[in-house]
């Protein structure tokens, strides 16, 4: 089974387009999730495809495309952000427990504004619009 889920925080202006990428393929969208409800999401999945907004230094509205089937995420992208546990932090605690499908695909947009507010900036609504189409409906 996939399972697709976007992780933000809907009034953090750009964190919000891994909700906004879930809502509109009809994905799970987890709001500044914990541990356990990100786990909890994905239990039963053997393909699991997860969005974040994340903030590297690239371009605004960059997409990284990673797999963290059987590799860490990169420090850089995933290490720190606005929710109460990280979405890198999440994955590995899945794999220690066994409990992380078989393929983890993960999607983060490069934001640019984390600002209190809510709408996402220009180039990471193209961004959201861009991987909507690529990922299609989620199944699940």
């Amino acid at each position: 089974m996939k399972v697709l889920i976007g992780i933000g925080n809907s009034f953090r202006g750009d964190d919000a387009a891994g909700l906004k990428v879930a809502e509109a393929v009809g994905g799970i969208a987890l709001e500044s999730p914990d541990a356990a409800e990100i786990l909890a999401a994905w239990e039963g999945a053997t393909e699991l495809v997860l969005v974040d907004a994340v903030l590297s230094g690239a371009a605004p509205g960059s997409v990284h495309r990673l797999d963290a089937s059987h590799r860490p995420l990169p420090s850089n992208l995933f290490s720190s952000d606005s929710h109460h546990f990280g979405l890198a932090q999440a994955i590995e605690l899945g794999r220690a427990l066994g409990r992380l499908p078989a393929s983890v695909k993960v999607y983060g947009i490069e934001g640019r504004d984390f600002d209190f507010h809510q709408g996402v900036s220009q180039e990471v609504s193209v961004a959201i619009d861009v991987l909507t189409k690529e990922l299609g409906v989620a199944d699940g």
